[in-house]
């Protein structure tokens, strides 16, 4: 089996190989060689096949370079995005915390019984004493191992969580947890939509974070479809980035942050004007004042009764 493998290359031999037998123009040797020292090239292939005929040859207008700069726009679009994943999981899991421990006590989520789904309870219950496991040497850990006898509440362990484990706690949360959630710290949208859109930002933050191709894809995980009559929705495709994008500032709560990534993507669109956002990102034509209608629409700031 391993010898159908293609063999491994130089960086030499890489660049020689796209020249020579794949006739892929190279503006710049040079510095198409340092890029190539810099990014696996099996990376960088995965923005290649969108250029290549059907037998493995480039296009005539193609250059290396071309492809390297939407290679740099996908790194930029990712940076930017991931930038509001960070408050919109402290959020969430706030809101859990809050409603969870008020209701069911501070241990309660080692309570199978006060979840919907037995065996994914249990499944989670095993999650979480991995993560204490993992987390031995951590200060939370510790404190609570010295003082409590290792019992670490809910407020604790979500700060050992994952986005992925919260968004599973919150899947087999029952249904009138589930809405309460949704009631106290949401506005303007279902139980449902939250616990699909957490669902999708999980898949997406793991794109981000494994440098997976955000141009011209469609995602496998898609958002349930989002509707409203006061800001505009129309013609977003749902398998595309920009509904991340939505979704992202959607459930974004720090306002000032959803403006800072608006304009990043502004300046980013801008300084690319010969890349179709709208047809290879899904960008609606009025994307940028849609984005500031969207920003933290579905965030409640009402004060606690």
């Amino acid at each position: 089996m391993q010898n159908n493998l293609k063999k491994p290359l130089t960086y030499e031999q890489q660049l020689e190989h796209l020249i020579v037998d794949k006739k892929l123009n190279v503006e710049n040797r040079d510095n198409a060689l340092l890029i190539l020292k810099h990014n696996n090239y099996y990376r960088l292939s995965g923005y290649m096949i969108d250029f290549l005929d059907k037998d493995d040859i480039f296009f005539k207008n193609i250059t290396f370079e071309k492809i390297f700069n939407i290679y740099t726009i996908d790194k930029e679009m990712r940076s930017i995005l991931f930038a509001l994943i960070n408050d919109i999981e402290v959020y969430f899991k706030t809101q859990i915390v809050n409603y969870f421990t008020l209701k069911y006590g501070p241990l309660g989520h080692r309570d199978p019984n006060n979840f919907m789904k037995y065996e994914e309870t249990i499944n989670l219950l095993k999650v979480c004493n991995d993560i204490k496991e993992r987390n031995r040497s951590s200060l939370i850990v510790k404190h609570h191992f010295k003082k409590y006898d290792g019992c670490v509440p809910l407020w604790a362990m979500v700060e050992l969580m994952s986005l992925g484990n919260i968004s599973k706690f919150y899947s087999i949360m029952k249904t009138t947890d589930k809405k309460a959630v949704c009631k106290l710290g949401f506005k303007n949208l279902t139980y449902k939509q939250l616990e699909s859109f957490y669902h999708s930002i999980v898949y997406f933050r793991n794109e981000c974070c494994h440098y997976k191709r955000l141009y011209d894809i469609d995602h496998t995980i898609i958002p349930k479809e989002y509707r409203s009559n006061e800001i505009n929705l129309e013609g977003i495709d749902y398998k595309r980035t920009y509904s991340f994008i939505v979704i992202l500032l959607l459930l974004n709560p720090n306002k000032k942050l959803g403006e800072k990534t608006i304009y990043s993507l502004k300046k980013l669109v801008n300084k690319n004007r010969n890349i179709d956002f709208c047809d290879k990102y899904g960008f609606q034509k009025e994307w940028f004042s849609n984005l500031f209608a969207i920003n933290g629409y579905c965030i409640s700031n009402e004060n606690p009764s």
